[in-house]
């Protein structure tokens, strides 16, 4: 599957961005950043266009996303790899994270396998008492719209989140 063309398909011109942008701003603003002190180093790993890791403030951030036009999104302060996450701890080498942002990916994994491995290794990449922060849909609310997606192939609800 060629996400790159998918993802420019579904977010076309520049336009669409600026408004997510600008959305992202009050969400990290107004609610996130309560979750996130401003001299934590925090990770985004699956930054995609980084409305995320752009509008929170912190110390260093770090952004992950295997998308190849990840630096043009990113603001001078945050570190981009251009990786999968599943490669967090060689990036992080002996640092660990004050926090883990996961927002919309658990539904682009392979299987519920996938899901549970990915949130290991981001408790294995915190500090003790760091937090991992996950945005996710959920399919007891969104029910079949969940599929108008190609790529999405993991259903989750809170409650299978949780017990993840």
């Amino acid at each position: 599957m060629d996400n790159e063309t998918i993802y420019k398909n579904r977010f076309p011109g520049k336009e669409v961005l600026e408004d997510k942008n600008k959305v992202w701003k009050v969400i990290c603003q107004f609610f996130l950043q309560q979750y996130v002190e401003k001299d934590s180093l925090t990770v985004d790993v699956a930054a995609g266009y980084c409305e995320f890791i752009n509008n929170i403030e912190s110390r260093e951030k770090i952004a992950f996303d295997i998308n190849p036009d990840l630096k043009l999104y990113a603001s001078k302060d945050v570190l981009t790899v251009n990786d999968s996450f599943f490669e967090l701890s060689n990036y992080l080498k002996n640092k660990k994270a004050d926090v883990v942002f996961a927002s919309n990916i658990f539904e682009h994994l392979d299987n519920k396998e996938q899901v549970i491995q990915a949130i290991k290794l981001f408790y294995d990449n915190l500090k003790y008492g760091g937090r991992l922060i996950i945005l996710q849909p959920n399919i007891k609310y969104v029910k079949e719209e969940y599929w108008d997606f190609i790529d999405h192939k993991v259903a989750l609800t809170d409650k299978s989140l949780i017990e993840a």
